[in-house]
């Protein structure tokens, strides 16, 4: 660690690596006094996406920091160009030992060429770390459950793979049961398929999944039965694009739905939560 320290100041100060000293990578352990020299190096990078740095920042307080491949990119001239949301995470953590990848001598034309690759999605990786195949579907009903939980803050921290993981595992047998039923992927959103599976999972209730096989199905409804009005409601709104505000609207109205089914009543409009 001393080493690198002072291999970094010494680039700072003469703008450019010593001689023979080319590129290097190496694992150090995060100290305040490094990663606030590195911070003082980061003088030519992106606009810092401060969600992004609580999220890390929450990943590495939660001890879910794993050294891995990418760390922290320098120039040979003292730059930082890669790794600069890690270093303000860390910081934001309060300076834990964690174990970091430190790649020297770069050239500054490197950086055109950082995170331009093929990203990984939350489903590629829960495939590769779980050994399973994961429905993207259901990794972003998940991700509705937690927005829900969370009050649906735009400021909330999303999940990173464990949570998303623990989440399946605590969902898994409501999601069998409502995954289970045939088409239903292909006919319903993500919002709709969270509130089925929090309810049921809440309820265990099998009138649940009675109520979702008839809005997939569609047959022999009667007026005024949950099915029928949410059927209709969400046909209607099928094509309507799906941002933050639209997920919580076929949220609550699929809550609202299942209420009138389980309460036995019958329904000729949805509710929002703001009717609540």
């Amino acid at each position: 660690m001393v080493d690198i320290y002072f291999e970094l100041e010494d680039m700072i100060t003469r703008q450019q690596l010593p001689a023979n000293r080319g590129l290097k990578a190496r694992f150090v352990v995060a100290t305040k006094p490094l990663i606030e020299l590195l911070q003082v190096m980061n003088t030519h990078n992106r606009q810092t996406k401060q969600r992004h740095v609580q999220f890390l920042a929450k990943e590495i307080i939660a001890g879910r920091w794993q050294p891995t491949n990418q760390g922290i990119g320098v120039t040979d001239t003292g730059i930082i160009i890669d790794g600069g949301h890690r270093l303000e995470a860390i910081r934001l953590a309060g300076y834990p030992p964690v174990k970091l990848l430190i790649v020297t001598g770069l050239p500054m034309e490197a950086q055109k060429f950082v995170d331009q690759h093929a990203k990984r999605s939350m489903t590629d990786t829960l495939k590769l770390f779980l050994n399973r195949d994961v429905s993207s579907r259901i990794v972003a009903a998940m991700n509705v459950i937690h927005k829900d939980a969370t009050g649906w803050n735009s400021g909330a921290q999303r999940m990173g793979p464990d949570e998303t993981a623990d989440m399946l595992d605590v969902y898994h047998e409501s999601i069998n049961a409502i995954m289970g039923i045939c088409r239903i992927s292909k006919m319903l959103s993500s919002p709709i398929l969270a509130a089925l599976i929090k309810r049921h999972h809440e309820t265990k209730s099998e009138r649940i999944i009675r109520l979702a096989t008839d809005i997939v199905n569609g047959e022999l409804l009667t007026k005024g039965s949950p099915a029928l009005t949410f059927r209709t409601w969400m046909l209607s709104d099928k094509k309507r694009a799906g941002g933050g505000e639209v997920q919580k609207e076929r949220f609550a109205k699929t809550i609202s739905a299942i209420r009138a089914e389980l309460d036995g009543r019958k329904i000729t409009r949805l509710c929002t939560a703001r009717d609540w």
